[in-house]
C-alpha cells in the first residue's frame, strides 16, 4: 500500500513540476510579446 501511494505522489509532483516548467517557459515568451504590445500602444 505504501509504495503505491509513494509512486502516485511522485507522479503528481513530477506532473506539477512539468506543468510549472512549461508554464514558465510559455510565460517568458508571452511576456516578450506583451512588452512589444505595450511599446506599440504607447507609440504616438
Amino acid at each position: 500500500m505504501m509504495p503505491r501511494r509513494t509512486g502516485w505522489f511522485t507522479a503528481v509532483v513530477a506532473a506539477l513540476l512539468g506543468l510549472a516548467h512549461l508554464h514558465r517557459h510559455r510565460e517568458e515568451r508571452h511576456e516578450a510579446e506583451l512588452w512589444a504590445e505595450i511599446g506599440r500602444s504607447f507609440d504616438p
